[in-house]
């Protein structure tokens, strides 16, 4: 079965940097050398999290400076069309096996001195932690990184608010959670890029959101140690068509409150452990 693009969102962020700037900011000199200066601090910065460097994609690239123009018509992560961010991605490529994710920054007045800009560009995203779990993300290869900068100049040739947009591409990512503590937190791993989660036997309980709007999330394990799972903790999980339930957990400490898609709910205290799937976009799940 092909596999669906599907757009993970991270929230943009509108910011504004107190330097002038010139018609050098549309040469392609400044644009490769603002992206290398960025790539080099990416790699460094995963490197030093231990995470493997990120490989240069120029058709990414191509398709990044389509997302940052587009910033000024509808910042954020849908196109000024209506669509997700990545549907143009998905449509000139059609790699039908890679997901596309980005983050977006709106920079008024780009500085003129491109390591000057790619420095402040890389720590906005790195100084927000949901951008930042972004950059540090330990995907399973291949996994390829663009940066789409569209400077903008005023009729006076000063420079005035720019896009940029850094994105991903990646296939399979999965998340291999640590043993302790023993309780996965409120909305600890929301939002996530996760395409399958490993929960190891010594965790006892999901808490509120844990997983919610893990838009990539195909399948998990629940393990016969976890004796409760709160309310909405894998809620929004779109393209989520396989759980397994290794254990029994009682009603009243099974959330009611869209704990999962559709009815998996009332499926499973109906009938037991087992591993539950749906059809996509269905809200029906069969034991199978």
């Amino acid at each position: 079965m092909k596999k669906i693009l599907f757009l993970y969102l991270l929230l943009g962020s509108i910011v504004f940097l107190n330097a002038q700037s010139n018609a050098n900011l549309l040469s392609s000199e400044y644009k490769n050398a603002l992206r290398q200066e960025f790539y080099r601090l990416v790699n460094a910065h995963r490197r030093a999290n231990g995470v493997r460097e990120l490989e240069v994609h120029k058709r990414l690239e191509e398709y990044a400076d389509i997302r940052a123009a587009e910033q000024k018509a509808r910042f954020g992560h849908t196109r000024p069309d209506g669509t997700p961010a990545g549907s143009g991605w998905y449509n000139s490529q059609n790699f039908m096996n890679t997901r596309f994710a980005e983050n977006a920054l709106s920079v008024h007045r780009l500085n003129s001195d491109p390591v000057a800009a790619a420095n402040y560009i890389f720590t906005r995203w790195r100084d927000s932690p949901g951008h930042n779990r972004h950059m540090l993300y330990n995907f399973s290869p291949p996994i390829q990184m663009a940066l789409g900068i569209v400077p903008e100049l005023d009729s006076n040739g000063q420079s005035v608010s720019s896009g940029a947009i850094w994105a991903t591409g990646f296939d399979e990512f999965i998340g291999i959670l640590p043993d302790t503590p023993a309780i996965i937190g409120q909305n600890a791993y929301f939002n996530s890029l996760y395409t399958r989660v490993v929960i190891p036997p010594t965790i006892t309980a999901i808490s509120f959101g844990a997983f919610d709007a893990s838009k990539f999330l195909g399948s998990v394990t629940i393990p016969a140690s976890v004796t409760s799972i709160g309310n909405r903790a894998f809620s929004r999980c779109d393209v989520l068509v396989s759980v397994t339930f290794e254990g029994r957990i009682d009603a009243n400490n099974f959330g009611s409150n869209n704990s999962f898609p559709g009815d998996l709910r009332s499926k499973y205290l109906a009938e037991g452990p087992g591993t539950y799937t749906r059809q996509a976009g269905s809200n029906t799940w069969t034991r199978q």
